[in-house]
């Protein structure tokens, strides 16, 4: 995917709000193909009040997308190795390991689940650093905090009550986290330190 820098600001628009309709149309289209299966025999049609329903919702949905922006918690704290380090025991001790692996490079073989299209869900890579929805650190922070839409990645943003954790401290939890993730991303996979904590923290877990 290259860069586009040196494109008019008003082509870079213009291809956005494209890129939104061929997103809308597809979610029509997707829960068109749920009704049918669902609630259509072969010789029925679409009721028009149910199409017109479902381009609202889903007009409404882009219209208050806005407002429902993951805002962070807490502010970033500088990046420093110990960040880093603490990531790297996070990643292990909420079981990020299960599904992108000890080394961070995505497992093929675990049983992650499949995404709403029922297609097999394999994590990312992020040694590769091809990271949805950007890789700025907001940007990975938002993804760990309120997981991936259509896709088995969860939601990390409920502190953990049996440590009486409060969403200050989860957050820099995440903050951690997404400092561990830029440094898988900078090394082309995690770097020799961290790759010790994170073996150190599973053998601890397991019995």
């Amino acid at each position: 995917m290259p860069a586009f820098r040196f494109l008019p600001e008003e082509d870079i628009d213009a291809v956005i709000k494209y890129v939104q309709v061929l997103s809308a149309r597809g979610e029509l289209e997707i829960n068109l193909v749920r009704e049918a299966i669902d609630e259509l025999l072969e010789e029925d049609d679409f009721d028009p009040e149910v199409v017109a329903d479902y381009v609202t919702d889903i007009s409404d949905s882009w219209d208050t997308a806005a407002d429902e922006m993951v805002r962070a918690v807490t502010v970033e704290p500088p990046r420093t190795p110990e960040t880093i380090q603490a990531g790297a025991a996070h990643f292990a001790e909420m079981y990020c390991v299960k599904c992108h692996n000890r080394d961070a490079r995505g497992s093929k073989t675990a049983d992650v689940g499949v995404d709403v299209w029922g297609r097999i869900a394999y994590p990312a890579d992020l040694s590769m650093g091809m990271l949805h929805g950007g890789r700025r650190p907001i940007d990975i922070y938002r993804r760990i905090y309120s997981g991936i839409n259509g896709t088995p990645m969860p939601s990390s943003k409920d502190p953990d009550t049996t440590k009486d954790e409060t969403p200050e401290e989860r957050s820099q939890r995440i903050w951690e986290l997404v400092h561990f993730v830029t440094a898988v991303i900078e090394n082309n996979g995690v770097p020799e330190e961290e790759q010790a904590i994170i073996d150190e923290r599973i053998a601890e877990a397991t019995p």
